[in-house]
Parts: C-alpha cells; structure tokens; sequence
C-alpha cells in the first residue's frame, strides 16, 4: 500500500484558498473517495484554512497557513497550521457538543461543528509557535491509489 504526505503552503489571503481546495479534492480523487466523502473532506479543509485566515490572522495578509496532507493504507490525515491567535478549543467544543445545535450556531463555531460532524477525528493543538488543527477521515477498505495514476 502506497503512503506518502504533501504540503501545501499559502499567503493568509482568502482567494488563495481555492488552490487548497482544488489540491485536496484531486487527492480524495486519487485515493478513490467516494463524491460524498470526497465533498466532505474538501469542505472540511476548506473551512479550517477559512478560519486560520479570518480568526487566527484576523484577516491580515501575507501569513503562512500550511496544510499538511498525509495519506496512509487506512487513513486520510490533514494538518492546517498557522502562526495566528491560538483558539479557545475546549470552549468550542463545548458549544459544539451542546444538545440544542442552534444555540452553538448562534454563538459561532459553525465550521468546527461541521468539521466534527463530517470528519471522524478533529483534534487542535498550539505548539512551538504553531497552531494546528488535525482531520482525519477513515478510508473504506476498498480505498487503492491507482498506482499508475500520474504517468
């Protein structure tokens, strides 16, 4: 089983997360995720660098967001890293885990709902000047990378 890790780095500008978004839907595609996994996934990332732009750069161009993106035999694992404000994670999950969705939605935290609906794990941390937030997205077992895909 082939395993392997991409990183792909942008500027915090919000019409540059496109190219993120376009680079994780090409590798659910190569991974042979199926299109409501697939959707899943780039909404996921899409929304994490969304928020390490808007919230932890407040918006403020030219910052590193990096996205990390491993594949293993099992798993599909995607690490968004920015140098910006830390997160309040334990209260973000607390709204989130709130048994009356719409009074977590009104208080923010709709893309970390989202996140940990659709995703099987979704973890943060804020270490050596990083901030990563973590998906992972089991893979079915019928999952190969084609391994003549890009020749």
């Amino acid at each position: 089983m082939r395993t392997g890790t991409l990183t792909l780095r942008i500027t915090s500008a919000l019409d540059h997360v496109f190219l993120v978004g376009l680079s994780v839907r090409g590798i659910c595609a190569g991974v042979s995720l199926d299109t409501a996994a697939a959707d899943a996934v780039e909404l996921c990332v899409v929304e994490a660098v969304n928020n390490a732009i808007e919230h932890a750069y407040r918006e403020q161009p030219g910052q590193p967001v990096e996205v990390d993106v491993e594949f293993e035999s099992e798993l599909l694992r995607i690490m968004v890293r920015d140098r910006g404000e830390t997160m309040d994670w334990a209260a973000i999950c607390a709204r989130a885990e709130r048994s009356d969705p719409e009074d977590m939605l009104s208080e923010g935290g709709r893309g970390i709902f989202i996140m940990r609906s659709l995703m099987d794990t979704v973890t943060y941390r804020s270490a050596g000047g990083w901030n990563t937030l973590t998906l992972v997205k089991r893979l079915p077992d019928a999952v190969i990378p084609a391994r003549n895909a890009a020749r």
